[in-house]
């Protein structure tokens, strides 16, 4: 999913499936962060951007963390197919 207008159009509905397919998800954010980093060089450091899609999760209290950390992956790895990306960075608690 590339455009911007697509992407905006999906979050609504991909929010709802995720509650569904995962019922240890208390809460579901995501968008777009742009990250930036210093990349030493030979020349002096080199200031890089990427925006990566991410997803803030938060599990309920009462899941394990290891059934936190299995449906974090699992999570990823749908986001990925469901939103046509290569990479999306999923952050929990």
């Amino acid at each position: 999913m590339g455009g911007h207008a697509e992407y905006t159009a999906a979050k609504g509905q991909i929010t709802r499936e995720a509650a569904v397919q995962y019922p240890e998800l208390e809460g579901l954010s995501f968008g777009r962060v742009v990250q930036v980093r210093r990349i030493p060089s030979d020349t002096g450091d080199v200031v890089a951007t990427d925006t990566i899609p991410t997803a803030l999760v938060t599990w309920r209290a009462n899941a394990t963390r290891a059934q936190r950390a299995q449906a974090q992956a699992r999570l990823g790895a749908w986001l990925k197919v469901r939103l046509g990306l290569d990479t999306v960075r999923v952050m929990g608690n």
